[in-house]
């Protein structure tokens, strides 16, 4: 807050999500509801804050210790050429992310570094793909798109 108007910090125009109310989530679970997040969410102070969704998708994965994260987008996944979709990365270890992170683009990189806070927070494995084709969350979970997996994680143990 400066002179009594608040500031936005360039490169700054979202919060971070550091906590998530796992309980809470598995109580709609386990009630058999499906809770539908989106950004706001709160601040500390209790005012709404936009967050990113594919970050905060990651840590809410983290914080109910998921096996599998799917994150949609309009493009197949991770691409070597953002204009053509023939040269998706279909697989990106872990160790493998800084590589990841200099052939991202644009909004790309967000849901690359979402990626990566999944998997440093035990998610086994995280999938990119297209939202745009029929069943996109069974495609992607059937490995269509860019998988990031922990070390040691091969598509036969998924």
């Amino acid at each position: 807050m400066g002179e009594g108007r608040e500031q936005v910090l360039r490169g700054d125009r979202s919060g971070r999500v550091t906590s998530v109310n796992a309980a809470l989530l598995n109580l709609l679970l386990n009630a058999q509801y499906l809770p539908v997040l989106c950004p706001p969410a709160l601040s500390h102070e209790g005012r709404a804050m936009n967050v990113d969704a594919d970050r905060a998708a990651a840590q809410v994965a983290v914080a109910l210790g998921a096996s599998t994260l799917v994150l949609l987008s309009d493009v197949p996944g991770l691409l070597l050429d953002p204009a053509d979709p023939a040269t998706l990365v279909p697989d990106v270890r872990r160790h493998e992310i800084g590589r990841a992170m200099e052939i991202a683009r644009g909004r790309m990189r967000i849901k690359v570094l979402a990626a990566k806070e999944a998997l440093q927070g035990g998610v086994r494995r995280v999938v990119l793909a297209d939202g745009r084709v029929d069943r996109p969350i069974e495609m992607a979970v059937q490995g269509h798109g860019t998988v990031f997996r922990r070390a040691g994680v091969s598509r036969t143990q998924e």
